[in-house]
Protein backbone atom coordinates (compact mmCIF):
# COMPACT_ATOMS: atom_id res chain seq x y z
CA UNK A 1 0.00 0.00 0.00
CA UNK A 2 1.31 3.47 -0.98
CA UNK A 3 0.24 6.65 0.81
CA UNK A 4 -3.06 5.08 1.92
CA UNK A 5 -3.70 3.74 -1.60
CA UNK A 6 -5.75 0.58 -2.09
CA UNK A 7 -6.35 -1.08 -5.47
CA UNK A 8 -10.03 -0.47 -6.37
CA UNK A 9 -12.51 -2.56 -8.24
CA UNK A 10 -13.01 -0.98 -11.67
CA UNK A 11 -16.59 -0.12 -12.56
CA UNK A 12 -15.51 0.47 -16.14
CA UNK A 13 -14.19 -3.08 -16.47
CA UNK A 14 -17.28 -4.58 -14.86
CA UNK A 15 -19.50 -2.57 -17.16
CA UNK A 16 -17.82 -4.37 -20.04
CA UNK A 17 -16.98 -1.31 -22.10
CA UNK A 18 -16.08 -3.56 -25.02
CA UNK A 19 -13.67 -2.20 -27.52
CA UNK A 20 -12.78 0.91 -25.52
CA UNK A 21 -8.97 1.02 -25.26
CA UNK A 22 -9.24 3.38 -22.30
CA UNK A 23 -10.52 0.58 -20.07
CA UNK A 24 -7.31 -1.43 -20.30
CA UNK A 25 -5.18 1.71 -20.22
CA UNK A 26 -6.77 2.96 -17.00
CA UNK A 27 -6.63 -0.48 -15.40
CA UNK A 28 -2.90 -0.49 -16.16
CA UNK A 29 -2.39 2.92 -14.52
CA UNK A 30 -4.50 2.07 -11.48
CA UNK A 31 -2.22 -0.89 -10.89
CA UNK A 32 0.64 1.60 -10.67
CA UNK A 33 2.10 1.05 -14.14
CA UNK A 34 2.65 3.46 -17.01
CA UNK A 35 2.33 6.48 -14.76
CA UNK A 36 4.79 8.93 -13.17
CA UNK A 37 4.96 12.44 -11.76
CA UNK A 38 6.90 15.44 -12.97
CA UNK A 39 7.53 18.48 -10.79
CA UNK A 40 7.53 22.09 -11.98
CA UNK A 41 9.09 24.73 -9.72
CA UNK A 42 7.10 27.60 -8.23
CA UNK A 43 9.21 30.70 -7.71
CA UNK A 44 9.09 33.58 -5.24
CA UNK A 45 9.66 36.48 -7.64
CA UNK A 46 10.71 38.94 -4.95
CA UNK A 47 13.54 36.80 -3.57
CA UNK A 48 14.44 34.81 -6.69
CA UNK A 49 14.06 31.42 -5.03
CA UNK A 50 12.09 28.22 -5.54
CA UNK A 51 9.46 27.91 -2.81
CA UNK A 52 7.37 25.04 -4.12
CA UNK A 53 6.64 22.53 -6.87
CA UNK A 54 3.52 21.43 -8.71
CA UNK A 55 3.07 17.68 -9.13
CA UNK A 56 2.01 16.96 -12.72
CA UNK A 57 0.80 13.62 -14.03
CA UNK A 58 2.61 11.94 -16.89
CA UNK A 59 1.26 8.84 -18.67
CA UNK A 60 3.10 6.43 -20.94
CA UNK A 61 1.66 5.82 -24.43
CA UNK A 62 -1.04 3.16 -24.31
CA UNK A 63 -2.18 0.63 -26.91
CA UNK A 64 -5.00 1.97 -29.01
CA UNK A 65 -4.56 5.46 -27.55
CA UNK A 66 -1.02 6.52 -28.25
CA UNK A 67 0.74 9.41 -26.57
CA UNK A 68 -1.99 11.84 -25.48
CA UNK A 69 -1.95 14.75 -23.06
CA UNK A 70 -2.85 14.12 -19.38
CA UNK A 71 -6.27 15.89 -19.58
CA UNK A 72 -7.44 13.17 -21.97
CA UNK A 73 -6.71 10.54 -19.32
CA UNK A 74 -8.72 12.34 -16.66
CA UNK A 75 -11.59 12.94 -19.08
CA UNK A 76 -11.65 9.22 -19.93
CA UNK A 77 -11.57 8.33 -16.23
CA UNK A 78 -14.57 10.55 -15.62
CA UNK A 79 -16.46 9.04 -18.55
CA UNK A 80 -15.74 5.55 -17.25
CA UNK A 81 -16.58 6.47 -13.65
CA UNK A 82 -13.09 5.99 -12.19
CA UNK A 83 -12.17 9.65 -11.61
CA UNK A 84 -11.86 9.20 -7.87
CA UNK A 85 -9.64 6.14 -8.23
CA UNK A 86 -7.31 7.80 -10.75
CA UNK A 87 -7.00 11.02 -8.76
CA UNK A 88 -6.45 9.07 -5.55
CA UNK A 89 -3.58 7.26 -7.27
CA UNK A 90 -2.05 10.61 -8.30
CA UNK A 91 -2.45 12.14 -4.84
CA UNK A 92 -0.93 9.06 -3.18
CA UNK A 93 2.12 9.27 -5.44
CA UNK A 94 2.42 13.01 -4.78
CA UNK A 95 2.27 12.50 -1.02
CA UNK A 96 5.06 9.94 -1.29
CA UNK A 97 7.11 12.52 -3.23
CA UNK A 98 6.31 15.15 -0.60
CA UNK A 99 8.55 13.33 1.83
CA UNK A 100 11.52 14.02 -0.49
CA UNK A 101 10.87 17.75 -0.97
CA UNK A 102 13.80 20.15 -0.59
CA UNK A 103 13.71 22.15 2.67
CA UNK A 104 11.36 25.13 2.90
CA UNK A 105 9.26 24.17 -0.11
CA UNK A 106 5.70 22.97 -0.58
CA UNK A 107 4.02 20.65 -3.09
CA UNK A 108 0.82 21.40 -4.99
CA UNK A 109 -1.44 18.77 -6.53
CA UNK A 110 -4.68 18.99 -8.52
CA UNK A 111 -8.03 17.64 -7.39
CA UNK A 112 -11.43 17.79 -9.04
CA UNK A 113 -14.07 19.08 -6.61
CA UNK A 114 -16.36 16.12 -7.25
CA UNK A 115 -13.80 13.59 -5.99
CA UNK A 116 -12.61 15.36 -2.83
CA UNK A 117 -15.22 13.72 -0.61
CA UNK A 118 -15.14 10.26 -2.21
CA UNK A 119 -13.93 7.30 -0.12
CA UNK A 120 -10.94 6.61 -2.41
CA UNK A 121 -9.59 10.15 -2.14
CA UNK A 122 -10.47 10.67 1.52
CA UNK A 123 -8.66 7.46 2.41
CA UNK A 124 -5.46 8.89 0.91
CA UNK A 125 -5.86 12.41 2.29
CA UNK A 126 -6.65 11.19 5.79
CA UNK A 127 -3.58 8.98 6.04
CA UNK A 128 -1.41 9.04 9.16
CA UNK A 129 1.29 11.39 7.81
CA UNK A 130 -0.87 14.52 7.61
CA UNK A 131 -0.91 17.15 4.87
CA UNK A 132 1.78 19.57 5.95
CA UNK A 133 3.58 21.29 3.03
CA UNK A 134 0.71 20.27 0.73
CA UNK A 135 -1.41 22.60 -1.42
CA UNK A 136 -4.58 21.09 -2.89
CA UNK A 137 -5.68 22.77 -6.12
CA UNK A 138 -9.25 22.64 -7.36
CA UNK A 139 -9.76 23.45 -11.00
CA UNK A 140 -11.59 26.68 -11.82
CA UNK A 141 -13.85 25.33 -14.54
CA UNK A 142 -15.22 22.46 -12.46
CA UNK A 143 -18.77 22.95 -11.26
CA UNK A 144 -19.53 22.60 -7.55
CA UNK A 145 -22.97 21.33 -6.53
CA UNK A 146 -22.61 21.74 -2.77
CA UNK A 147 -20.22 24.47 -1.63
CA UNK A 148 -21.16 23.96 2.00
CA UNK A 149 -20.09 20.32 1.94
CA UNK A 150 -16.92 21.13 -0.01
CA UNK A 151 -16.03 23.93 2.41
CA UNK A 152 -16.50 21.57 5.37
CA UNK A 153 -14.29 18.98 3.70
CA UNK A 154 -11.53 21.49 3.04
CA UNK A 155 -11.81 22.83 6.58
CA UNK A 156 -11.06 19.30 7.79
CA UNK A 157 -8.12 18.97 5.38
CA UNK A 158 -6.77 22.36 6.43
CA UNK A 159 -6.90 21.08 9.97
CA UNK A 160 -4.52 18.34 8.84
CA UNK A 161 -2.08 20.95 7.50
CA UNK A 162 -3.19 21.41 3.89
CA UNK A 163 -3.49 24.68 2.01
CA UNK A 164 -6.12 25.31 -0.66
CA UNK A 165 -5.64 26.80 -4.13
CA UNK A 166 -8.09 27.73 -6.87
CA UNK A 167 -6.59 26.91 -10.25
CA UNK A 168 -7.22 28.66 -13.59
CA UNK A 169 -8.61 31.82 -12.01
CA UNK A 170 -9.91 34.13 -14.69
CA UNK A 171 -10.91 31.39 -17.12
CA UNK A 172 -14.59 31.79 -16.24
CA UNK A 173 -17.13 32.88 -13.67
CA UNK A 174 -16.68 29.69 -11.63
CA UNK A 175 -13.32 30.93 -10.37
CA UNK A 176 -14.91 33.86 -8.57
CA UNK A 177 -17.47 31.55 -6.97
CA UNK A 178 -14.72 29.17 -5.84
CA UNK A 179 -12.69 32.03 -4.37
CA UNK A 180 -15.61 33.72 -2.64
CA UNK A 181 -17.13 30.53 -1.23
CA UNK A 182 -13.96 28.60 -0.34
CA UNK A 183 -11.51 31.42 0.53
CA UNK A 184 -8.38 29.71 -0.84
CA UNK A 185 -4.85 30.37 0.33
CA UNK A 186 -3.62 30.59 -3.29
CA UNK A 187 -5.23 32.07 -6.40
CA UNK A 188 -3.58 30.71 -9.55
CA UNK A 189 -4.07 32.86 -12.62
CA UNK A 190 -5.20 31.14 -15.79
CA UNK A 191 -2.30 30.95 -18.23
CA UNK A 192 -4.39 32.70 -20.90
CA UNK A 193 -4.19 35.88 -18.80
CA UNK A 194 -0.42 35.54 -18.57
CA UNK A 195 0.37 34.73 -22.21
CA UNK A 196 1.41 37.99 -23.88
CA UNK A 197 0.70 40.04 -20.77
CA UNK A 198 3.79 42.14 -21.48
CA UNK A 199 2.17 43.77 -24.54
CA UNK A 200 -1.55 43.57 -23.73
CA UNK A 201 -2.93 46.43 -21.64
CA UNK A 202 -6.21 44.60 -20.97
CA UNK A 203 -4.38 41.58 -19.57
CA UNK A 204 -2.14 43.83 -17.49
CA UNK A 205 -5.24 45.42 -15.99
CA UNK A 206 -6.86 42.04 -15.28
CA UNK A 207 -3.75 40.65 -13.61
CA UNK A 208 -3.51 43.78 -11.48
CA UNK A 209 -7.21 43.45 -10.62
CA UNK A 210 -6.77 39.82 -9.53
CA UNK A 211 -3.78 40.92 -7.48
CA UNK A 212 -5.88 43.44 -5.58
CA UNK A 213 -8.67 40.88 -5.18
CA UNK A 214 -6.28 38.21 -3.88
CA UNK A 215 -4.82 40.65 -1.39
CA UNK A 216 -8.27 41.59 -0.10
CA UNK A 217 -9.24 37.94 0.50
CA UNK A 218 -5.85 37.18 2.11
CA UNK A 219 -4.53 34.88 -0.62
CA UNK A 220 -1.26 34.47 -2.51
CA UNK A 221 -1.42 35.29 -6.22
CA UNK A 222 0.42 32.87 -8.51
CA UNK A 223 0.91 33.42 -12.25
CA UNK A 224 0.94 30.20 -14.29
CA UNK A 225 2.35 29.81 -17.77
CA UNK A 226 5.13 32.40 -17.59
CA UNK A 227 7.02 31.26 -20.67
CA UNK A 228 9.49 34.04 -21.53
CA UNK A 229 11.51 36.82 -19.94
CA UNK A 230 9.11 39.51 -21.16
CA UNK A 231 6.11 37.95 -19.42
CA UNK A 232 8.28 37.39 -16.36
CA UNK A 233 9.28 41.06 -16.28
CA UNK A 234 5.64 42.13 -16.64
CA UNK A 235 4.25 40.05 -13.77
CA UNK A 236 7.23 41.02 -11.62
CA UNK A 237 6.56 44.72 -12.22
CA UNK A 238 2.92 44.18 -11.29
CA UNK A 239 4.01 42.81 -7.93
CA UNK A 240 2.75 39.25 -8.47
CA UNK A 241 4.54 37.33 -5.70
CA UNK A 242 4.67 33.80 -7.15
CA UNK A 243 4.97 32.32 -10.64
CA UNK A 244 5.67 29.17 -12.59
CA UNK A 245 6.34 28.50 -16.25
CA UNK A 246 8.98 27.31 -18.69
CA UNK A 247 11.18 30.37 -18.24
CA UNK A 248 11.42 29.54 -14.52
CA UNK A 249 11.78 25.80 -14.92
CA UNK A 250 10.25 22.97 -16.94
CA UNK A 251 8.57 19.95 -15.36
CA UNK A 252 11.18 17.36 -14.44
CA UNK A 253 11.41 14.06 -12.63
CA UNK A 254 13.47 15.70 -9.87
CA UNK A 255 13.51 19.00 -8.03
CA UNK A 256 14.61 21.61 -10.57
CA UNK A 257 16.49 24.70 -9.44
CA UNK A 258 16.06 28.22 -10.77
CA UNK A 259 18.40 29.02 -13.71
CA UNK A 260 21.10 31.40 -12.53
CA UNK A 261 20.42 33.97 -15.27
CA UNK A 262 16.74 34.09 -14.33
CA UNK A 263 17.60 34.43 -10.66
CA UNK A 264 19.83 37.40 -11.48
CA UNK A 265 17.01 38.98 -13.49
CA UNK A 266 14.68 38.64 -10.52
CA UNK A 267 17.25 40.05 -8.11
CA UNK A 268 17.72 43.08 -10.37
CA UNK A 269 13.97 43.55 -10.66
CA UNK A 270 13.63 43.32 -6.87
CA UNK A 271 16.26 46.03 -6.48
CA UNK A 272 14.33 48.29 -8.85
CA UNK A 273 11.12 47.55 -6.97
CA UNK A 274 12.84 48.37 -3.70
CA UNK A 275 13.78 51.77 -5.12
CA UNK A 276 10.08 52.46 -5.56
CA UNK A 277 9.75 52.25 -1.79
CA UNK A 278 12.28 55.05 -1.30
CA UNK A 279 11.78 58.78 -1.76
CA UNK A 280 14.00 58.88 -4.86
CA UNK A 281 11.07 58.83 -7.34
CA UNK A 282 9.50 61.74 -5.45
CA UNK A 283 12.49 64.09 -5.57
CA UNK A 284 11.56 67.22 -7.57
CA UNK A 285 13.81 69.96 -8.91
CA UNK A 286 13.00 73.05 -6.86
CA UNK A 287 14.39 76.59 -6.96
CA UNK A 288 16.47 77.69 -4.00
CA UNK A 289 17.93 80.81 -2.44
CA UNK A 290 21.53 81.51 -1.50
CA UNK A 291 22.22 82.14 2.16
CA UNK A 292 22.62 85.88 2.79
CA UNK A 293 21.04 86.83 -0.55
CA UNK A 294 17.49 85.67 0.07
CA UNK A 295 15.64 88.81 -1.07
CA UNK A 296 17.71 89.19 -4.22
CA UNK A 297 17.25 85.53 -5.05
CA UNK A 298 13.52 85.67 -4.37
CA UNK A 299 13.11 88.40 -6.98
CA UNK A 300 14.93 86.28 -9.56
CA UNK A 301 12.76 83.27 -8.74
CA UNK A 302 9.57 85.31 -9.06
CA UNK A 303 10.63 86.49 -12.48
CA UNK A 304 11.39 82.95 -13.62
CA UNK A 305 8.18 81.31 -12.37
CA UNK A 306 4.54 81.72 -13.30
CA UNK A 307 2.49 83.79 -10.81
CA UNK A 308 0.84 81.54 -8.21
CA UNK A 309 3.36 78.74 -8.67
CA UNK A 310 3.47 76.41 -5.67
CA UNK A 311 7.24 76.77 -5.71
CA UNK A 312 6.87 80.37 -4.55
CA UNK A 313 5.33 79.40 -1.20
CA UNK A 314 8.51 78.11 0.43
CA UNK A 315 12.08 77.95 -0.85
CA UNK A 316 15.13 76.12 0.54
CA UNK A 317 18.11 78.24 1.47
CA UNK A 318 21.54 76.78 0.63
CA UNK A 319 24.98 77.70 1.91
CA UNK A 320 27.93 78.24 -0.40
CA UNK A 321 28.54 74.49 -0.51
CA UNK A 322 24.95 73.90 -1.77
CA UNK A 323 23.90 72.39 1.53
CA UNK A 324 20.38 73.18 2.80
CA UNK A 325 20.44 75.31 5.96
CA UNK A 326 16.88 76.64 6.28
CA UNK A 327 13.59 77.09 4.52
CA UNK A 328 12.40 80.53 3.42
CA UNK A 329 8.72 81.26 3.95
CA UNK A 330 7.72 83.67 1.20
CA UNK A 331 4.56 84.77 2.99
CA UNK A 332 6.53 85.58 6.15
CA UNK A 333 9.41 87.03 4.10
CA UNK A 334 11.93 85.40 6.42
CA UNK A 335 13.91 82.14 6.73
CA UNK A 336 11.99 81.32 9.85
CA UNK A 337 12.85 77.66 10.36
CA UNK A 338 15.26 74.88 9.68
CA UNK A 339 14.56 72.45 6.87
CA UNK A 340 14.21 68.69 7.31
CA UNK A 341 16.59 66.64 5.21
CA UNK A 342 16.33 63.15 3.74
CA UNK A 343 18.50 61.09 1.42
CA UNK A 344 17.24 59.59 -1.83
CA UNK A 345 17.56 56.14 -0.23
CA UNK A 346 15.29 57.04 2.70
CA UNK A 347 12.19 54.85 2.71
CA UNK A 348 8.87 56.57 2.06
CA UNK A 349 7.47 55.38 5.38
CA UNK A 350 10.44 56.73 7.32
CA UNK A 351 10.30 60.11 5.57
CA UNK A 352 6.57 60.45 6.18
CA UNK A 353 7.01 59.51 9.82
CA UNK A 354 9.70 62.16 10.25
CA UNK A 355 7.49 64.77 8.61
CA UNK A 356 4.60 63.98 10.92
CA UNK A 357 6.74 64.36 14.04
CA UNK A 358 7.38 68.02 13.24
CA UNK A 359 5.30 70.79 14.85
CA UNK A 360 1.85 71.02 13.33
CA UNK A 361 2.57 74.26 11.45
CA UNK A 362 5.62 72.70 9.75
CA UNK A 363 4.43 69.19 8.94
CA UNK A 364 3.79 69.91 5.27
CA UNK A 365 6.94 71.91 4.63
CA UNK A 366 8.89 70.31 1.75
CA UNK A 367 11.82 68.17 2.83
CA UNK A 368 15.21 68.76 1.22
CA UNK A 369 16.76 65.72 -0.45
CA UNK A 370 20.55 65.52 -0.26
CA UNK A 371 23.25 63.13 -1.43
CA UNK A 372 25.78 61.41 0.82
CA UNK A 373 27.86 64.61 0.96
CA UNK A 374 24.86 66.67 2.03
CA UNK A 375 24.57 68.42 -1.35
CA UNK A 376 21.10 69.61 -2.36
CA UNK A 377 19.28 67.49 -4.96
CA UNK A 378 15.75 68.85 -4.78
CA UNK A 379 12.74 68.61 -2.49
CA UNK A 380 10.27 65.93 -1.50
CA UNK A 381 6.73 67.13 -0.94
CA UNK A 382 4.96 65.46 1.96
CA UNK A 383 1.67 65.40 0.05
CA UNK A 384 3.19 63.07 -2.54
CA UNK A 385 4.48 60.71 0.14
CA UNK A 386 1.01 60.47 1.64
CA UNK A 387 -0.48 59.77 -1.79
CA UNK A 388 2.03 56.94 -2.29
CA UNK A 389 1.24 55.42 1.08
CA UNK A 390 -2.53 55.58 0.59
CA UNK A 391 -2.15 53.98 -2.86
CA UNK A 392 -0.24 51.11 -1.27
CA UNK A 393 -2.94 50.71 1.37
CA UNK A 394 -5.57 50.62 -1.37
CA UNK A 395 -3.94 47.44 -2.63
CA UNK A 396 -1.66 48.60 -5.42
CA UNK A 397 0.84 45.89 -4.50
CA UNK A 398 -0.91 42.64 -5.45
CA UNK A 399 -0.72 39.64 -3.17
CA UNK A 400 1.59 38.89 -0.31
CA UNK A 401 4.26 36.24 -0.53
CA UNK A 402 4.28 34.00 2.50
CA UNK A 403 5.69 30.55 3.02
CA UNK A 404 3.56 27.43 3.08
CA UNK A 405 6.56 25.27 3.86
Amino acid sequence: MTGGWQQPDLPASEAGAAGDPWVAALEHVLRGQGFALAFQPIVDLKHGSVVGYEALSRFAPAEGIGDVAPPAWFEAARRLDVSAELEARVVAAALDARDRLPPNTFLTMNLSPWVVDTPAVRRVLEGPRGLHRVVLEITENAAVDDYELLAETFASLRGRGAYLAVDDAGAGYASLSHILRLRPDFVKLDRELVTGVDHDEAKLALVEMFGHFAGRVDAWLLAEGVENVHELAAVTRLGVPLAQGYVLGRPASGWAVLPSEVRQQLIRAAAVAEERHTVEPFVEPWPFLEEGRELEGLQLVREALEPGSQMLSVLPVLDRYRRPVSIYSVSAAAPARTIAQVKATTRVTDAARRAMTRPYQRRFDPMACVDDAGTYLGVVRVERLIEALTSALDGHEPGRARSAA
